[in-house]
């Protein structure tokens, strides 16, 4: 059914395409961003409501599915009301009239049924009567007086789930801004990893920007020097809000859940918040800004528009505070799911010219645009003004994009291109460009580290210029030293990372947390537990470290917090557990996370926030189920010798990484490679007293101890070690026999390994843990590298020299292929190793590549 779907999609792209190109002087973009459903007789036709769309820049979509923002109707059963009472069911005079006046009309006046459903729903709120729901719908876009608070609110706020309601999470999860922003940003991370692997190798944007580029008949000399773009949206939150409120562009707006400020009826009892506006301003949130009375709103601020900013409003400030500085703003409420549409019009724009992506967020990427503007002979300038008016006619929202030859520069003359334009840092203005830049502009310089800065005398980069790099290694260590000497130069050698790999799953919340005892923090927990497990299992990731992060009221904060069931000024508790074995199940996680609560003094009454977090993760598909992480799966009973020696063949190595905590992966491989020649070895040389072959230990002894691993079984809670010793419970009969095999089959532990390249294995079996190991990991370690050194320098002592040269060249192809100076760099290491160990054994050197053909 989804291919049907996604081909069905495909083609009304294609459709439209075409009706694009044959009309047009026809076409617009009126219904950008608008994706609507068809549901039952409508007139005018389904048939004609598709081709409205296809000629006015929206989509049609033959099944409803998440992406679809209206649903059109003439009439539906009350039972199908029931089932879309969350969507926007209009009628299809919306499509028709909008077409007529050549502008997206508000859908609010052509809603189906107003007295039903379709208000947008309201955090906790059970229904309200149907007039309420009428006056909801009125006002949900945009608030007349930002001053002023309907007693619909009220209600809200009175009505608000806390933690100890069974649907709590999925209600918090489904508002939380904080969790759409993080969860989008994976999201995106992972879309753009999907699409280099789907990818066929064409991209059309390309065709279109040549073809453009004929057109206007633009002439570009090509350089070779890399050159990476860093695009962002312009006040993404405000300007997807905007999209259905064009009667609102120009004016001071932010994007926030609350309204305005709380009249002093809705002042609650036990409130400080002078002592928590205190607190704020030790941390210097609110050193620049008025005080804040008593019913100023604390909702935080996400967005706001140029408009906004010019009066002294920033995002993440209180909606209270702004409301001083900017008495006339306009707040809108927040639309995750128009987010998230944009947010994929934004990524399939730009994969169209290239897959050279690295996401940022949902509305920020950094594009390495060496091979599109070589292939297309264009202009950074002229490839930013092609793909921004492309964003802007899909979306409906403006971009900013700025280049520079590397990460740094890109992200600077983006700043400096805001909003709504384009710059590009060439290499001959760095130098100038960089003395005027704030040290705040530096990544990594927090307001600790600015602080620090501005003590020295130091507050734009080029008064930081005027530091050695050994003095700034002294007073900030070596690596923020080095960072801050190469930064404020316009320097910066970390290279656009196109693979993305998760480092840790996690479910946190910190609003509605009020346990009673602890029997309710208990369940809730579970619920979290069972949060984090759904994730992993959503990204087949399992992990080993189980990390309890709770905010604890501190003990000098009143228990009613400023903001209504917020966490208010807590102290921060973390503590972890490293298991024996990656796991994702929900009754491990949560076990493990209530044996540490348990061992916390820890009133559940003074809880204000808890999350669990999973790091050090693998694939779920890595490893095998629990018991066969610590049993050594050979064949059991009579069967034969050749089956048996094969299963062990196959499961031993397996074994033996799995119990390797700490190793790098080159030595894990390495490690895997020794344990499964051993085996074999060992079970050729087992033999009897008479000089046949032993049998196999699964033959000689099912199911006992000796096919335990002992370091996993130790490390077993104590109830199911008893119960393992039980049904491995030894047999005295065969304990000399046994003590034989054990001898001669027993697995190297961790310690008895070898940490280096197997000497017997072949130069194409290195190429392969070669090949392996650059693929897979984002940077080398170091013993990694002093392995594959010792190994080609043993090559070299053996005059084994043609292994080592295949295997220099293997290094070299991966390597470049990497696109990465921290490998480039180990790839050096090695071969200046290689060249010393030539001088001495043979008196020359070698002729070895030592350049590469992007050096980043």
């Amino acid at each position: 059914m989804a291919a049907k779907k996604a081909k069905l999609q495909e083609q009304f792209s294609e459709d439209a395409a075409k009706e694009g190109g044959s009309h047009s002087n026809a076409g617009s973009s009126i219904f950008q961003g608008v994706a609507i459903f068809v549901n039952g007789y409508t007139v005018p036709s389904a048939d004609s409501l598709r081709r409205m769309m296809m000629l006015h820049g929206g989509v049609y979509h033959h099944y409803q599915t998440d992406k679809t923002t209206h649903i059109i109707a003439s009439n539906l059963p009350n039972c199908k009301m029931k089932q879309l009472r969350t969507l926007k069911v209009v009628k299809p005079s919306w499509i028709v009239d909008s077409v007529r006046e050549g502008r997206l009309l508000d859908y609010r006046h052509y809603l189906l049924y107003t007295s039903k459903a379709q208000a947008r729903l309201n955090f906790g709120v059970g229904e309200v009567e149907s007039s309420e729901l009428v006056q909801v719908t009125k006002t949900s876009g945009e608030n007349s007086n930002a001053a002023s608070v309907s007693t619909t609110d009220v209600a809200e706020r009175k009505q608000s789930l806390n933690a100890t309601e069974p649907d709590f999470l999925s209600e918090f999860y489904s508002h939380s801004r904080l969790h759409h922003i993080s969860t989008m940003g994976a999201l995106f991370k992972q879309y753009v990893t999907q699409l280099r692997e789907q990818s066929d190798g064409r991209f059309p944007g390309q065709e279109r920007l040549q073809e453009w580029g004929r057109r206007s008949n633009s002439s570009y000399n090509v350089s070779s020097e890399k050159v990476i773009m860093h695009i962002d949206m312009d006040c993404f939150f405000v300007s997807v809000g905007l999209r259905d409120r064009p009667h609102l562009r120009g004016l001071p707006l932010a994007v926030t859940h609350a309204k305005g400020n709380a009249t002093p009826a809705q002042q609650r009892k036990g409130v400080d918040r002078a002592f928590e506006m205190n607190y704020y301003r030790q941390k210097a949130e609110l050193d620049t800004v008025p005080t804040m009375d008593e019913t100023d709103s604390l909702s935080e601020i996400a967005s706001c528009s140029y408009e906004a900013r010019k009066c002294g409003v920033k995002n993440g400030m209180f909606l209270g505070t702004a409301l001083k500085l900017c008495p006339n703003l306009k707040t809108i409420p927040y639309d995750f799911e128009g987010y998230k549409q944009v947010s994929h019009c934004l990524y399939n724009t730009v994969a169209a010219f290239t897959l050279d992506i690295e996401a940022v967020s949902c509305d920020e990427m950094f594009v390495d645009c060496t091979d599109v503007l070589q292939r297309s002979c264009t202009s950074p300038m002229q490839f930013a003004s092609f793909l921004r008016h492309e964003i802007e006619d899909k979306t409906g929202c403006t971009a900013s994009a700025g280049f520079g030859s590397n990460r740094l520069q890109a992200r600077l003359a983006t700043k400096k291109a805001k909003p709504n334009g384009q710059f590009h840092l060439e290499p001959s203005s760095v130098s100038v460009f960089m003395r005027d830049i704030v040290v705040e502009d530096l990544p990594g310089v927090g307001r600790n580290l600015a602080s620090r800065l501005h003590t020295m005398g130091v507050r734009t980069c080029s008064d930081l210029q005027h530091f050695i790099q050994s003095q700034l290694q002294k007073e900030f260590g070596a690596k923020t030293g080095n960072a801050l000497y190469g930064h404020c130069r316009g320097e910066d050698n970390q290279a656009l990372n196109f693979g993305h790999q998760r480092k840790s799953v996690s479910a946190e919340v910190n609003y509605g947390i009020r346990f009673t005892n602890q029997e309710e923090a208990v369940v809730f927990i579970k619920q979290l537990a069972g949060e984090v497990s759904s994730r992993l299992r959503k990204v087949k990731l399992k992990g080993r470290c189980i990390t309890l992060k709770l905010m604890v009221r501190a003990k000098e904060a009143p228990i009613e917090t400023a903001k209504f069931l917020g966490h208010g000024v807590c102290d921060q508790v973390t503590r972890s557990s490293t298991l024996a074995t990656a796991v994702a199940d929900q009754d491990i996680i949560a076990r493990e996370v209530l044996s540490i609560l348990r061992q916390l003094p820890v009133r559940p009454s003074d809880l204000r926030g808890i999350g669990i977090q999973v790091t050090r993760l693998e694939s779920d598909s890595m490893g095998n189920k629990f018991l066969d992480s610590f049993l050594i799966r050979g064949t059991r009973g009579g069967q034969e010798v050749g089956s048996s020696t094969a299963a062990q063949e196959e499961s031993y190595p397996q074994s033996t990484v799995q119990a390797t905590n700490e190793g790098s992966s080159l030595q894990s491989r390495a490690t895997a490679h020794q344990a499964e020649s051993s085996t074999v070895v060992q079970q050729e040389g087992c033999t009897s007293e008479t000089g046949h072959a032993a049998k196999p230990q699964s033959q000689l002894m099912p199911h006992e101890l000796c096919d335990l691993d002992e370091e996993v079984l130790a490390a077993l809670p104590e109830d199911i070690r008893q119960e393992v010793l039980q049904t491995y419970r030894p047999n005295s009969s065969s304990q000399v026999q046994r003590d034989v095999v054990v001898t001669n089959l027993k697995s190297p532990t961790t310690e008895q390994v070898d940490t280096s390249l197997c000497s017997s294995m072949t130069a194409d079996e290195v190429r392969a843990l070669v090949k392996e190991w650059v693929s897979c990991e984002d940077m080398p370690q170091s013993c990694d590298v002093r392995m594959l050194a010792d190994y080609l320098e043993r090559q070299i002592a053996s005059r084994n020299i043609d292994d080592m040269y295949i295997v220099v060249k293997c290094l070299y192809r991966y390597v470049n292929k990497k696109n990465s100076s921290v490998w480039q760099d180990a790839y050096q290491t090695i071969i200046k190793k290689v060249q010393d160990t030539m001088l001495v054994v043979y008196g020359a050197t070698l002729k070895l590549q030592d350049s590469f053909k992007h050096d980043v």
